[in-house]
């Protein structure tokens, strides 16, 4: 099943995201559907946005529109199916409040034509082709002999240069008419449609035997002859057309005429001769130019300003008009006067003499655009004028430069050679037509990158700088930058592109670099909308790939040419077959993508398969050497031949070759001259036999058997031991001292080896070149059953044999899935290239030794270590050259006779040993030659592969595979996916910490989620040569640590069991793809674990529904916390809850009270963990005391009650617990063993039982009568930091207000627990942020729980009406809320206006105190986010307004950073001047501010108040629901990209990584639980 495509578009602008590269493309197979996504909250993102996408084809065309539609969590989900081939463009719009339509960024994307060849589809990387020349074809009628001869090598496809009539040059690429065939090759046919018919004819046939056929397509040139140039002036770049190449004209007529005086030898300068014979020559030639033509050409009378002419005429044309287009008019502000008026304001450039002027009205306009009034625009325009006349003065001065600079690259080559008329110093860049027409020939530039214009235009005056590398046989067409400037030769075009299209299957763009982009872009709309699978390739000269990009996207590219002969060298060839075969150089064994890092905006589902839209490199055509270069036998040696196209065909691209080349030709076929014709198939060879050892079989296996050798023998004959050696089946001569016949074997013999002898004229040999068995007279040949590729052994004088080997193995690799490919060279000029099948574990393996220089060293290479064992000796080839004189045939193309000796048998090169250890087998070469191509075929042994074939179909189907764990804890989750370092040691007795990868890195977790988290990221751009792969590459260390882990750990033994045997089959692969399984394999364990965690063990909960990728994440991330540490398990439960990891992770300081209470909610009841929940509740309760919870639990023997929050967190959790747990009401009266008595000592277990109202109760009724105690056990053990009158607590209740007040300027009892601990700076002892008097969260706390639990009151579920007070008076729960009701605005608020408050400390108003009754006046008012929770828990109390006022100062000043970056809520305003934006805990300077982390809660940004902001902004309707989703945009993008798959505890200013932090921490991910959960009730609602 295919995979489904993801793609998130740009939150903004609805842009793709950024490319891998510059250079790379977004790519779609035929027929694919896309998903694409914006997440919610993306200011881009309205009801009215529609995806807009339309073919793009230069020309206007009305764009499809899709909806989409919006999910639950108000993400954008539309899904687009790309059904019609070619390039789209694509964007987002929408409408606003003025109905105006907001268009975001176009996109372009290629979608890949269906290429069918004989009814079937053929995948463009298994693409084979060959080009040929038509002329060398002969006449038409030889055409189907000459190409079923190629057809028959492997080629699946032709590319046939133009068949069209040629120009008087004879070029097949300067054509008298595209429209046209050629006479001279259809002579049979008088008329064109009889021409077309027999060509369709043709194609069809080829077709249907299995070759498609595509040509190139000419678009910017013809001959000068052809008739369409006399009957159109218009269609040329002619000086009435083009006036401003008159100046290029003027000085291409100097430089020939001085060519013609040279070739007369009457440049008296020059020695009067003809011949250059040296650089020497050259220097003294380029002199004479300078001095006698480029300097006496005056270039700057083309272009130069009459300033007094040019004054006068802008003084005498004022006028009032502004510059309309709104664009330019920007660009004029931005870029002034003088750039306007060399853009916009100059004529007549190059036309002439003295003829360039300006235009006045058009700077006048300028200057009233620029706002420049009567006197102002006079000075600055003139003087505008002036520096444009300066600017065009040192241009021409670069132009001559220029000129100088190109003549030198033109007359270097002439170096030996006699100038003469035919033969002329310069080519000429202009040609007189027979209508008397001068107009320029066509050509190219070198590295052009400006593809947008046409190098003809005046914009880079390339005719005039004689940049143009021109052919003098080739006019070039002026189209013009739109169809209506010369209609006549767009519609003559489009003519000839839709009639190659109905006949071919794809064009290859001549010269594409060349071609005016628009104009390439209207004729291939045309050509695709009479043939909408077109393959379209192109060659491109641009030597830039980001610019290649731009090509490719706009025309639609399936395919850029690419030239291996280009390489200089093997490792250059290497370089590219892993470049365009998108190969990996460190190990084979790509990791597979996973759909746990596809930036979805929606959760995982239950099967693996939607995968992240990738950007990839623009796909290549390989041409081992193309039809205009020379090939192996001259640029390198001729028996390079064999290897060079063997590593081509190895490449995971299409591949091509051209004509000729197997022949071993020794130089290119000249497109123009070459007349000589392709040689046909030798006929009269008998045909092979198909001889059945079996009756009556049906589908047989046929297998392959051939003799050949150089001499002549009578009859050749085989026995074997299929019929116990009896009958003797004749083989058939079929031509060149070959012999042949086919064996019939039934299904059931598959892969099974068989020994046979030759019988040859009568004496019984075994052919040493094939695969041998026995010794001795004993020894046999090999046959091995096997419907794979067929190999032709023998000797041959051409590379035949070899290309349809490796052609029909090319085409096996792309249809049969062998997409991974691996380079490796192991010296100079020795290459293993691997192509690999992840799905089938098998590989066909390269060995080649290149030729590029002659060599005739033998040498070795030892250790060569295969993807597996030996399954097929599937190649083995030399190639060497006849010492004869090469005879060129005057009629045929012919080449030179090679030896290439094809054989099966590997121990003429090597020795192949087993490496048991590893399961593979090992090659020593020996002795090896040049131009040596070994090809192997390697599989895994049968138990390995099927073992694991069958356990990872399991563990593929979610519900098969939960079968093994599906009652799975959540504490077991913990074990198997995380534990960081210290829980790790302490569950396993200090034998085990998380796997350490060197001694300076290891895992954050020891589960498989370190693993996911590390590996993850390296998913894209497949890093194996990562310190993890080469890990797993070298042993199963890693392996081996994660089993150990699984074993005795109260884990359900069939998953253990089953975990063990899957990678058990992993340790016995190949150390390869070892780190491939091994990823692959904990990815899919952890994305079923991930399904069984957010789907099952969360399924109370309505959040996880899967439409929100975020809620996912945070849902995994919960179960990082809970978990059995022995040095933590209680009374209550084994299982307890780290605060953060890794700090918080093992005894005392691993389990906090108030940290606990705030996050259960959100990591239990949001998830559905109701039990979880209400361990939690009993423990925290089971170990109150005076009224208080601990702060810190460890194993509940020795808590530490330093914290007055804490409890009131209790109480709500019990609120919220009973408010979101069906009948939660019974917790009230569950039993709590209490642990400890009235004086804090340890009790037994059921000593004292209580049920949880009466602990409820107590806390009330304590803090009615006051708390005042001192801590237990004070002192320096206890607390080294804090001084003797911090370890005093005091609470007490105003009777009157109703608000609890408690602490002092020695303790910090709240979440603000920072106690200074720097001697040297002043802080030792002191709290940071002390916060004594009533804080406001905990007065929102008391009220929430006092209102709370006096309606369950009068509801009866819970006995006590309130609290008896220290006087002895009755405080009914209702009163009490009502008293904090009555007081809270009036003790909180800031208002707007001045008031009687101290204007001195108030540095913002219209917000809420964050205490009152503080000793430290100064800290009511300074501006914290605590706030927030109050308005959450008890927005009863604020007014509305205030509060949505102070919710709107809050985001301007404590989130500044909304959607840039910013994660947690500020701690402190920044205008405050305590305030400081980073945590430093080494600081160790005398700055009492930030000593010893001194600023933990005075600016640092913290996640967890955070969450309490957004529900705040729900609760109070403050901003829209859009608005919520915008504010997490970095929170799903930082726990997309966690190291730690988690949310951090805090972070520095605007959302910088803080290293002393928790990098996961529990109360961070829980707050964003609960403000999620909240969201999608408002959503719902």
């Amino acid at each position: 099943m295919a995979n489904k495509l993801i793609c998130k578009l740009s939150s903004l602008d609805g842009s793709l995201p950024p490319t891998a590269s510059p250079s790379f493309i977004y790519r779609l197979p035929p027929n694919a559907t896309v998903t694409f996504q914006i997440e919610a909250g993306s200011p881009i993102l309205t009801e009215n946005l529609h995806f807009c996408v339309s073919i793009w084809n230069g020309i206007t065309q009305a764009p499809k529109q899709y909806k989409g539609c919006l999910n639950s969590f108000g993400h954008w989900i539309c899904e687009v199916n790309f059904d019609i081939p070619g390039n789209y463009n694509f964007w987002v719009e929408n409408l606003n409040k003025k109905d105006d339509i907001l268009k975001g960024i176009k996109n372009w994307i290629v979608v890949d034509p269906d290429i069918k060849i004989g009814g079937r589809s053929l995948p463009i990387n298994g693409i084979c082709m060959q080009s040929v020349l038509p002329r060398c074809c002969g006449v038409f009628e030889r055409w189907y002999e000459v190409l079923t001869h190629q057809k028959e090598l492997g080629y699946n496809m032709f590319h046939f240069a133009p068949m069209q009539e040629f120009g008087s040059s004879g070029s097949h690429y300067s054509l008298n008419d595209p429209n046209k065939l050629n006479s001279d090759i259809f002579k049979a046919y008088d008329n064109e449609e009889k021409k077309l018919k027999a060509l369709e004819n043709l194609l069809n046939r080829l077709d249907r035997e299995g070759v498609g056929s595509i040509i190139d397509i000419v678009l910017n040139h013809l001959s000068p002859g052809a008739p369409f140039l006399e009957s159109c002036p218009n269609a040329t770049w002619n000086l009435t057309t083009a006036p401003h190449l008159k100046s290029a004209f003027e000085l291409d007529t100097a430089l020939q005429n001085f060519s013609k005086a040279l070739s007369k030898c009457q440049i008296w300068k020059f020695y009067s001769k003809n011949r250059i014979d040296s650089q020497s020559d050259v220097n003294v030639l380029l002199g004479i130019l300078r001095s006698e033509v480029v300097n006496p050409f005056k270039i700057h009378e083309f272009f130069m300003i009459n300033l007094d002419k040019a004054k006068k005429e802008f003084l005498t044309c004022q006028n009032n008009e502004k510059i309309n287009d709104e664009k330019m008019a920007k660009s004029l502000s931005e870029r002034g006067i003088e750039w306007f008026i060399k853009k916009c304001c100059l004529k007549h450039q190059g036309e002439g003499r003295f003829l360039t002027e300006v235009i006045p009205e058009m700077i006048w306009r300028a200057c009233n655009t620029l706002g420049w009034n009567h006197e102002e625009s006079l000075q600055k325009g003139q003087k505008g004028i002036e520096m444009a006349n300066l600017f065009l003065m040192k241009r021409c001065d670069r132009h001559i430069d220029d000129i100088m600079r190109n003549l030198d690259y033109e007359i270097r080559p002439k170096i030996g050679q006699t100038i003469t008329w035919d033969n002329p110093l310069t080519k000429p860049n202009f040609s007189q037509l027979p209508n008397g027409d001068f107009c320029v020939f066509n050509g190219y530039i070198n590295a052009y990158k400006k593809v947008h214009k046409d190098f003809a235009d005046r914009s880079g005056w390339h005719f005039l700088r004689r940049d143009v590398i021109v052919w003098n046989d080739c006019i070039k067409l002026r189209y013009g930058y739109k169809r209506e400037d010369c209609p006549e030769v767009w519609d003559f075009m489009e003519k000839y592109v839709t009639t190659m299209a109905r006949l071919f299957k794809g064009f290859r763009l001549d010269n594409a670099h060349s071609t005016p982009i628009h104009v390439s872009e209207y004729l291939l709309a045309k050509a695709r909308e009479v043939n909408p699978n077109l393959l379209v390739t192109a060659e491109l000269f641009t030597e830039d790939i980001n610019t290649d990009a731009k090509y490719v996207k706009k025309l639609g590219l399936n395919l850029l040419i690419r030239e291996a002969i280009q390489c200089p060298d093997p490792a250059a060839m290497g370089k590219s077959i892993y470049q365009y075969g998108n190969g990996e150089i460190s190990s084979y064994g790509c990791l597979e993508k996973s759909d746990l890092y596809n930036e979805s905006v929606l959760g995982i589902n239950q099967e693996p398969g939607s995968l992240r839209w990738e950007s990839t490199p623009i796909p290549a055509l390989f041409y081992d050497c193309t039809h205009d270069n020379d090939p192996p036998a001259k640029k390198r040696t001729p028996q390079d031949s064999l290897p060079h196209a063997f590593l081509t065909g190895f490449t995971n691209c299409a591949v091509s070759s051209t004509r000729g080349y197997d022949e071993f030709i020794p130089r290119n076929l000249s497109v123009v001259s070459e007349k000589r014709i392709y040689s046909a198939p030798v006929h009269g060879a008998q045909s092979i036999s198909e001889v059945s050892l079996f009756d009556d079989i049906e589908n047989p296996i046929k297998v392959y058997v051939e003799y050949a050798a150089e001499n002549n023998f009578k009859e050749v004959a085989i026995k074997g031991e299929w019929d116990n050696w009896n009958k003797k089946i004749n083989l058939n001569h079929i031509g060149d001292n070959k012999w042949a016949v086919k064996l019939l074997f039934p299904k059931s013999y598959d892969r099974k080896e068989m020994a046979y002898k030759y019988i040859i004229d009568g004496r019984w040999l075994a052919d040493q070149r094939l695969r041998l068995t026995g010794r001795g007279s004993r020894t046999n040949n090999v046959l091995k059953i096997d419907s794979s590729v067929e190999v032709t052994p023998g000797i041959f004088e051409n590379m035949y044999t070899a290309r349809k080997y490796i052609n029909n193995l090319h085409e096996l690799l792309a249809e049969q899935g062998y997409d991974e490919i691996y380079v490796h060279q192991y010296c100079e000029d020795v290459f293993m290239i691997i192509r690999h099948n992840p799905i089938k574990f098998n590989s066909y393996v390269l060995l080649a030794r290149t030729a590029y220089r002659h060599n005739c060293n033998h040498v070795n290479v030892n250790n060569v270590r295969l993807p597996g064992i030996v399954e097929k000796i599937e190649f083995i080839g030399t190639l060497r050259m006849k010492p004869i004189r090469f005879d060129e045939n005057s009629q045929f193309i012919n080449g030179l006779k090679g030896v290439l000796d094809v054989s099966t048998n590997l121990s003429r090169f090597c020795h192949i040993f087993r490496d048991n250890k590893e399961n593979i087998d090992v090659v020593n070469l020996t002795g090896i030659p040049q131009s040596l191509v070994i090809v192997l075929k390697t599989s895994l042994l049968p138990n390995i592969e099927s073992a694991l074939n069958a356990s990872y179909s399991r563990l593929s189907n979610y519900e098969d595979f939960k079968k093994i764990f599906e009652n799975l804890s959540l504490q077991q989750i913990n074990h198997i996916l995380w534990r960081s370092n210290s829980e790790e040691i302490e569950s396993s007795l200090i034998k085990r910490e998380t796997y350490k990868l060197s001694p300076t890195k290891s895992f954050n977790y020891a589960g498989f989620g370190g693993f996911v988290t590390e590996v993850l990221p390296h998913t894209i751009g497949n890093h194996l040569d990562h310190e993890i792969f080469c890990n797993l590459r070298k042993e199963n260390w890693m392996i081996d640590y994660f089993l150990t882990r699984l074993k005795n750990n109260d884990l359900p033994p069939e998953f253990v069991q089953f975990i063990s045997d899957h990678f058990g089959s992993i340790k016995a692969l190949p150390r390869g793809i070892v780190p491939k399984h091994t990823a692959k394999s904990i990815f899919l364990l952890f994305r079923n674990l991930k399904y069984y965690l957010l789907r099952d063990l969360y399924k109370e909960s309505e959040l996880f529904s899967g439409e929100d990728s975020f809620v996912d994440n945070l849902g995994t991330s919960v179960s990082q916390f809970w978990g059995h540490i022995p040095s933590s398990v209680n009374h209550i439960s084994k299982y307890t809850l780290s605060a953060g990891l890794p700090h918080f992770s093992v005894g005392l300081m691993r389990c906090w009270g108030r940290d606990s209470m705030i996050g259960l909610r959100g990591l239990f009841l949001c998830t559905g963990r109701y039990e979880e929940a209400k361990t939690l509740i009993k423990t925290f309760a089971s170990v109150s005391q005076k009224g208080l919870i601990p702060n810190l639990l460890g194993n509940g023997n020795n808590c530490r009650y330093n914290s007055r929050d804490s409890v009131w967190y209790f109480l709500q959790a019990v609120q919220d617990y009973i408010k979101q747990v069906p009948d939660g009401a019974s917790i009230l009266h569950e039993p709590i063993k209490m642990r400890f008595n009235e004086n804090g000592e340890i009790i037994q277990e059921n000593e004292m039982v209580l049920p949880l109202s009466e602990v409820i109760q107590n806390i009330f009724q304590s803090h009615a009568v006051g708390i005042e105690f001192r801590e237990r056990n004070a002192g320096m053990a206890l607390d080294p930091h804090m001084s003797a009158e911090g370890f005093n607590i005091k609470i007490w209740l105003d009777i009157k207000t109703g608000l609890v007040y408690g602490g002092s300027q020695f303790n910090c009892g709240t979440w603000m627990d920072k106690m200074g601990s720097s001697a040297k700076a002043g802080n030792l002892g002191l709290p940071a942020t002390p916060r004594d008097g009533a804080a406001i969260e905990i007065t929102g706390l008391v009220y929430s729980n006092v209102n709370f639990f006096g309606k369950l009151f009068n509801e009866g579920k819970f006995q006590h009406k309130g609290v008896k007070l220290s006087d002895g008076s009755f405080l009914a729960y209702e009163k009490w809320a009502s008293r904090i009701e009555d007081s809270f605005e009036k003790l909180y608020y800031i208002p707007e206006e001045k008031s009687g408050l101290p204007a001195d400390y108030i540095k913002t108003r219209g917000i809420y105190k964050d205490t009152v009754g503080s000793v430290k006046e100064l800290s009511e008012y300074q501006f914290r986010p605590n706030q927030c929770l109050a308005m959450v828990f008890a927005s009863k109390l604020f007014e509305k307004s205030h509060a949505i006022s102070a919710l709107k100062k809050i985001t301007e000043n404590l989130m500044p950073g909304i959607g840039n970056g910013q994660l947690g809520i500020r701690t402190l305003s920044e205008n405050d001047k305590e305030y400081r934006d980073f945590y430093d805990l080494s600081n160790d300077s005398d700055d009492k501010s930030i000593a010893h982390g001194f600023s933990f809660h005075n600016g640092p940004e913290w996640i967890w108040p955070f969450g309490y902001y957004l529900r705040a902004l729900m609760v109070f309707q403050a901003e829209k629901p859009e608005f919520i989703m915008k504010c997490l945009a970095d929170h799903r993008k930082y726990l997309e990209n966690s190291p730690w798959m988690s949310m951090p505890e805090l972070t520095n200013k605007m959302g910088r990584p803080n290293k002393f932090a928790c990098p996961a921490q529990a109360w961070s991910v829980s707050s964003l639980i609960e403000a999620l959960f909240e969201y999608k009730k408002l959503i719902k609602k």
